[in-house]
């Protein structure tokens, strides 16, 4: 979808919390249609808030993980899809970008390759 498209997004999850601030759903759609826009800062605002009200929202901590470790807080991001596995377990996206968010802070403590796919494989 294009960036106008995504502030189209935007702006009717916008209304749509106006009626319904409570909305983890409308929230999680503005925070995904921000993130697209290249609003990261606006994005992790609304993940987080979610977060807050509505702690069984796994996507939420999902999508902050990726933000968190796309800006270098490895450790932030770590915690976040831990969470997301912990409200449930069978979260299919979540396992595999557990062992990509522990491999990477391995790799940034010194780690070698090795380190990295071991970490993989145990996962």
């Amino acid at each position: 979808m294009a960036v106008g498209g995504w502030a189209t997004a935007a702006d009717f999850f916008e209304k749509a919390l106006a009626l319904s601030p409570d909305s983890a759903a409308m929230r999680h759609g503005l925070g995904v249609a921000l993130f697209r826009m290249g609003d990261t800062r606006g994005a992790e605002e609304q993940f987080e808030r979610i977060v807050r009200t509505t702690p069984s929202y796994r996507e939420s901590y999902y999508n902050l993980a990726m933000i968190k470790a796309g800006s270098g807080r490895m450790e932030e991001a770590l915690s976040r899809v831990s969470t997301a596995l912990e409200h449930d377990p069978g979260y299919m996206a979540a396992p595999v970008d557990t062992a990509w968010v522990r491999c990477t802070v391995r790799d940034r403590r010194g780690g070698g390759d090795e380190g990295i796919v071991l970490l993989i494989v145990r996962q």
